[in-house]
Parts: structure tokens; sequence; C-alpha cells
């Protein structure tokens, strides 16, 4: 018996390695829980067995994946420069009584001395606390 290429066993031997390869790829697609992986492995197993360009493929699938990436990056800055822009916010309003207070007690004197002032005052100060842990919390 004579094996090469041609032979029947040689076709048995290459869809046996493509197949542990598939699975191999699955596996990997299968715990990295990444869709971008997964996808690439179904868009790769199905080239190989059409016959398409590999290496067109992967480069295709390596720029989606930097974009990806990009656009993660992308978001996390605009996420914690919310966060920090709300944690600013949030601490203004007693920075600006404080700086009042030192420079001219008199002119909140009655905010602390009326039920009206004190009443309003403590409103403020609930939003506030609830703005800065609003923000913190998001």
């Amino acid at each position: 018996m004579q094996y090469g290429a041609g032979t029947e066993t040689d076709g048995d031997c290459n869809s046996g390695y493509e197949l542990q390869r598939g699975a191999a790829l699955r596996d990997l697609a299968g715990r990295s829980h990444i869709d971008e992986i997964s996808e690439f492995v179904d868009v790769c197993i199905t080239c190989r067995r059409t016959g398409g360009d590999i290496g067109s493929l992967i480069g295709k699938a390596s720029e989606i994946i930097t974009q990806n990436i990009e656009l993660m990056r992308e978001k996390n800055v605009l996420l914690s420069q919310k966060r920090l822009e709300s944690r600013l916010l949030a601490l203004m309003p007693p920075v600006v009584i404080l700086l009042i207070n030192m420079s001219s007690s008199d002119y909140l004197f009655l905010m602390y001395t009326t039920l009206e002032g004190r009443l309003i005052m403590t409103i403020s100060l609930l939003c506030t606390a609830g703005a800065f842990f609003f923000g913190v919390s998001s």
C-alpha cells in the first residue's frame, strides 16, 4: 500500500487534521468569551472549508479588533472624564460657601440663624451630597 498525495488515506489524514484544528479553534473561542474571537473562528473555519483567502481574512479581522479596542479605550477615557467632572461639580458648592464665609461671614448670617435659612442650607446640603454620591456610584 502506498501513502502520499492523492491516496485515500492522505485525504483522511488531512480531514482529521482540519477537524482537530477546527476543534482547537472552537475551544479557544469558547474559553475566551470574546465575541470577536468567536466570530473570527467561525469565519476562519468557513474560509478553510471553502478555500477562501485566509491572509486577507486575518488582516481584516485584525483591523476590526484594533478598532474595537480603540473604541473601548475612548469610551473608558470619556467615562473617567465625566466621573471627574461630576465629582468636581459636586464639591463646588461647599467650596463656594466656605470662601464666602471666610471673606464676609455677614453675607450668610441669615442662612445660619433663621429657620428658613437653615432649611434652605439643609436641603442644599442634601442635594449636594446626593449629587456627589450619584456621581461616585455611576
